[in-house]
């Protein structure tokens, strides 16, 4: 025989080129020859193999493979074959290769196929994740292999460093799998148990919270000035993230709970996990009704009901416009919750949120061995972020009225928090203009309010009037109110804390014309809202013997404070209006009448602004009491 002819590789290659040419009879009997010829050959029995997957001859191909795998075992070219084959089972990708390799693994022997599986996964076993997830297509394919593999995944992948990758392998696809064989977990330890417990109360937390700042991440550090029209917008973002991801998140977690709560015989009633047809409340109900409520329980539930409620109040406002919460001026010892005006369109589901969270946390620090075990879970996983859960605290301590607390925490907050946006720490200091307001540090919640208040108008570029809500509106039996992040409701509650420090300085024993002098101007603001406090106004300068505020016509533009001013003049009020510098002569009793004309010459000319905005009064108002400290 020709020694070119004699070649496998020669024979190979001739049929590849009648194969190019379109001569596929030719082309397949000289690859014939060479099975032939060669039977023991790997390049041959491996072209056969390629030619036929090429050819749509897929069945064929499967069992070329199963005799490859019995005469080449040791072969690494066709192992790299076979870890192609078995890593387009998982593939997202559809294109007729992985079509392919899907077919011919599907047409294996059940044998073959788990041999395979069962290789592959040894080939890698050094990469735990690998491993794992070779052994998972194991279990998944043939659920006996569970009870020889499953806890022993279970058990490498939570031994092992827990990234993100491994923890979601393990929550997400393994656990579940394993839990669904009642035999599998027979030999798992209560250490076993808690442990896989909480590394899913973890994944299922970083889940929520990565979406809910992912879906805030693109609000810019403006306020919103078109609340119709961002409602509408939110409204579908509450849906999507509630509905797609933090509820479903937390469905699939306490589906986890319900089965490892089997494993350990835990004391939870069954409708617990029960999401669909019970609520935050109800749940919680249930669960206090067992003869011991379990810790992890309680602990899971504090957890869901307070990323609910975080979820909402970061995205169910209008958008750009997170809600928060801070204590009313109206506060009595009631528990009540006020949601602002039409801040929020689940307002029952904030509070219902809320209140559960907020039960389930005095639970666990009020019941001694709660709060070392959750302690302990904090310390464990002491380099998390855990800021949105400190910021929850201190909305309960808000709503408890701990005052003590709350103030410190959320000033330390400020000082040192340099990565705060200016909106988070606008909020803070509400936050803590309101706690100040209520514990009688009426000056420092004002100054609070006045950072906040300048803060907002450094990007508040509108002219226009608009209506703004009433705060003197809220019932006397408001304990705490939620509100969102919006002038329609930031400027009055600032102005309110403003107001009620200038009438305490105001309306002393001593005179205090500065104090008065910022109140006439923010009275202004929201009329007639503060009209009540004008007659106490006119009533105190009388009292006084009369009133000096030189820069009067610069700020007071409304038409009520005009009028009753100007007929102070007229009764000879001894008043100091306008600087020394346009004054004609100085008088030491009202004025005389070369004086009130020009007064009421002045009053006359100021009719004409009676329509601007009295932020912008407000605003230049602090323009100069900077320039003039």
């Amino acid at each position: 025989m020709n020694e070119a002819f004699s070649s496998a590789s020669w024979l190979i290659e001739r049929s590849r080129e009648l194969a190019k040419s379109g001569d596929a009879s030719s082309a397949e009997a000289w690859l014939i020859t060479a099975t032939s010829l060669y039977p023991d050959s790997f390049a041959v029995q491996h072209e056969v193999l390629r030619t036929q997957l090429e050819t749509g001859q897929i069945q064929q191909a499967a069992d070329q493979l199963e005799i490859m795998l019995q005469k080449f075992v040791n072969s690494s070219e066709l192992w790299c074959d076979v870890r192609g084959i078995v890593n387009a089972l998982d593939s997202v990708e559809i294109n007729t290769e992985i079509r392919t390799q899907k077919k011919l693994f599907n047409l294996l022997k059940p044998e073959v196929q788990q041999d395979l599986l069962q290789s592959c996964a040894d080939m890698c076993k050094e990469d735990v994740l690998k491993h794992s997830r070779m052994l998972l297509k194991l279990m998944k394919l043939y659920p006996s292999a569970i009870e020889k593999y499953g806890l022993k995944t279970v058990k490498r992948l939570s031994q092992s460093e827990m990234t993100s990758e491994t923890r979601d392998l393990l929550v997400s696809e393994v656990l579940p799998l394993v839990l669904s064989s009642s035999s599998a977990m027979r030999s798992a330890t209560h250490d076993d148990v808690i442990n896989w417990l909480l590394v899913s109360l973890l994944s299922c937390l970083d889940l929520c919270v990565g979406q809910i700042f992912a879906t805030s991440a693109d609000f810019s550090d403006s306020v919103s000035l078109n609340p119709a029209v961002n409602r509408r917008r939110s409204s579908i973002g509450v849906r999507l993230l509630l509905e797609d991801v933090v509820t479903e998140t937390w469905a699939s977690f306490f589906e986890l709970f319900r089965g490892l709560a089997h494993v350990e015989e835990m004391d939870v009633p069954e409708v617990f996990f029960d999401l669909s047809s019970n609520g935050l409340r109800d749940r919680l109900s249930h669960l206090l009704d067992s003869s011991s409520p379990s810790f992890y329980a309680v602990a899971s539930l504090y957890f869901e009901s307070m990323i609910k409620y975080f979820a909402l109040i970061k995205t169910a406002g209008v958008a750009e416009c997170p809600l928060f919460m801070i204590c009313s001026w109206n506060s009595e010892s009631s528990d009540s919750i006020t949601i602002l005006g039409d801040s929020c369109a689940d307002e029952e589901l904030v509070i219902e949120s809320f209140r559960v969270a907020h039960s389930c946390w005095e639970i666990i620090h009020s019941e001694p061995s709660f709060n070392t075990k959750f302690k302990m879970f904090l310390k464990e996983n002491r380099n998390r972020d855990w800021s949105w859960m400190e910021a929850f605290e201190s909305d309960c301590l808000l709503f408890t009225k701990t005052f003590s607390r709350l103030t410190p925490k959320l000033q330390e907050s400020i000082q040192k928090n340099e990565e705060m946006t200016g909106k988070q720490r606008n909020i803070a200091k509400i936050k803590l203009a309101s706690g100040f307001f209520y514990s009688g540090k009426i000056e420092s919640s004002s100054q609070c309010a006045l950072e906040v208040l300048q803060s907002l108008l450094e990007t508040h570029t509108s002219e226009q009037q608009r209506d703004y809500f009433n705060v003197t509106s809220l019932d006397q039996g408001c304990s705490v109110v939620i509100m969102a992040y919006d002038v329609t409701y930031l400027f009055p509650v600032c102005v309110k804390f403003i107001v009620e420090e200038a009438k305490t300085s105001s309306f002393g024993p001593e005179r205090n014309d500065v104090s008065l002098s910022r109140l006439l101007v923010f009275i202004q603001f929201n009329w007639p809202e503060y009209q009540h406090l004008l007659s106490d106004v006119l009533q105190k300068i009388v009292q006084n013997g009369g009133f000096a505020f030189e820069n009067f016509f610069n700020y007071i533009t409304n038409i009520h404070l005009l009028e009753e001013f100007l007929f102070l003049v007229n009764v000879d009020t001894k008043l100091r209006l306008m600087p020394s510098t346009l004054r004609q002569r100085t008088v030491t009793r009202g004025f005389d009448k070369e004086n009130k004309e020009e007064v009421r010459s002045a009053f006359e000319k100021q009719v004409t602004r009676t329509r601007e905005n009295p932020l912008k009064l407000i605003k230049d108002f602090f323009k100069g009491e900077t320039s003039t400290a």
